[in-house]
């Protein structure tokens, strides 16, 4: 699973937080941290449910759309979600 956190001008933020349940449990992995290009990311088993719950920008959690946004992982690929401000 890995992704960008994008400002509205498609700029990518360094340091966000990004926090997922792992097959509804928490703290089975860290929260990401975006890097210097922007990209987050976990490596999980394949089919394992992740849901999106909490994302940290500049030390103030902002909300995203759709809340609880969830995706099965695959295997051989990483899964694709970005965050980009509104």
């Amino acid at each position: 699973m890995k992704g960008q956190v994008l400002d509205r001008n498609g700029h990518i933020i360094v340091n966000a937080y990004v926090e997922i349940l792992v097959e509804g449990q928490s703290g089975l992995v860290p929260p990401a941290r975006s890097n210097e290009q922007g990209w987050y990311e976990w490596i999980l088993g394949s089919g394992q449910k992740v849901r999106f719950v909490s994302l940290t920008v500049n030390g103030q959690r902002v909300s995203f759309s759709p809340p609880d946004f969830e995706v099965r992982a695959k295997s051989g690929c990483f899964q694709r979600v970005d965050f980009v401000q509104r």
